[in-house]
């Protein structure tokens, strides 16, 4: 986590991990409503400043072009987060969620740290977005780069939205910034094709940091690239889901006593 108006996170020793199935207010349907797993990488403490889980929750709260917002949740190098959405997000017509990172311009340049996007129906099985990396070179912990050569990845936009300050409207990714995602792109997934992920019935979305060394690939082999070091990470604001069913009732709390994660 490194941007205009970033504080650097407290480090830790070992990887943490922090949970709840207890939902929070937000600020309108269609946002993640529940964090169902954190596990935090290092460089962040779970449970303090921006490891507070519930920062991954409601609308985002976007500072524009060249500056980062502080309403985030640090993912840790390599860390992850698992939200849930109180309904289902479902394949239609053009982008079905957004996701919010931290990105922002300075320099002439694009600084993002990077995450995989996955979606899973019932907590078990995760179909991951296909990604594409061009960068060809490692970068330094405060390097810019092209946002042309990375597709497939949060982290690569700027935002717009902020549900506090502005009316801009946060499930329109023409005018939101944010990474859009459209679940068609996932027809040829493994576990889409067999039925395991169904991409009418998305309950939860699972963001992973990236660690942009280069010994973490895109769907086709190439190294990944990013300003990624052992305190610098992925900085998630928020999720809308576009194309949302809030209908469905959540399952999130029995799945988190599935997974043996309640607490």
């Amino acid at each position: 986590m490194h941007h205009r108006n970033r504080i650097a996170p407290t480090s830790c020793l070992a990887t943490c991990i922090l949970t709840t199935g207890i939902a929070t207010s937000v600020h309108a349907q269609g946002f993640a409503t529940e964090v169902v797993e954190y596990v935090a990488g290092p460089g962040v403490t779970p449970g303090m400043g921006f490891g507070i889980p519930a920062r991954a929750l409601g609308g985002p709260q976007g500072e524009g072009h060249d500056n980062g917002s502080l309403d985030i949740l640090v993912l840790g190098a390599g860390g992850h987060v698992t939200l849930g959405f109180g309904g289902t997000i479902f394949d239609a017509p053009g982008p079905d969620l957004t996701v919010f990172e931290n990105g922002f311009w300075f320099g002439g340049g694009f600084y993002g740290e990077l995450m995989f996007v996955e979606v899973s129906s019932d907590g078990f099985n995760w179909a991951r977005f296909p990604s594409r990396c061009d960068i060809s070179t490692p970068l330094g912990l405060f390097d810019t780069y092209d946002p042309a050569l990375v597709g497939g990845l949060a982290g690569n936009r700027e935002i717009y939205a902020n549900v506090v300050t502005n009316m801009i409207d946060p499930f329109d990714p023409a005018v939101s910034g944010g990474d859009a995602f459209d679940l068609a792109d996932l027809a040829a997934d493994p576990l889409v094709v067999g039925g395991q992920v169904n991409v009418a019935a998305i309950r939860f979305v699972r963001l992973v940091d990236v660690i942009g060394d280069g010994t973490v690939t895109d769907s086709t082999g190439d190294p990944i690239y990013d300003p990624t070091s052992a305190t610098a990470s992925a900085d998630l604001d928020a999720v809308a889901a576009i194309h949302f069913d809030a209908t469905v009732a959540s399952e999130n709390a029995t799945w988190t006593r599935m997974k043996g994660f309640w607490r």
